[in-house]
């Protein structure tokens, strides 16, 4: 089972359930040396290495491979899935998959930021 820190639409429980079919279990967390920023004429974020930034989102836990498949097609090609270390509220430290901007698709990264509370939930997800 697999770890997978989100920091955009997918932190939303109704996206995440519609997605998977269940709400994975999941607790705050903190990514650093990555930053967020909108995505130009978006409704989603992407997320670029950046020294000096740090990330907040959630660690969704107990992913199987399946799932991550699903996810990955959600998030399309424009992003990698590296495994990076990521930081628990409790201290500790672990190592997820998260969605980070393709190279080849920072360009059409906007210099402004991203905040979940102003994503409406999709109406309907396939």
């Amino acid at each position: 089972m697999e770890k997978l820190f989100v920091y955009g639409t997918l932190q939303s429980p109704e996206l995440m359930h519609r997605l998977l079919g269940r709400l994975p279990p999941s607790c705050p967390a903190l990514l650093h040396g990555y930053a967020r920023y909108a995505i130009k004429n978006e409704d989603f974020p992407g997320l670029v290495p950046e020294t000096e930034a740090s990330t907040n989102g959630l660690l969704y836990e107990n992913l199987s491979d399946k799932e991550l498949a699903r996810l990955d097609q959600y998030e399309s090609e424009m992003y990698d899935r590296p495994c990076l270390e990521v930081h628990l509220a409790s201290g500790e430290t672990c190592e997820a998959h998260v969605y980070v901007v393709s190279p080849d698709y920072r360009h059409l990264l906007d210099d402004s930021s991203w905040d979940l509370k102003s994503w409406p939930p999709p109406q309907n997800i396939t």
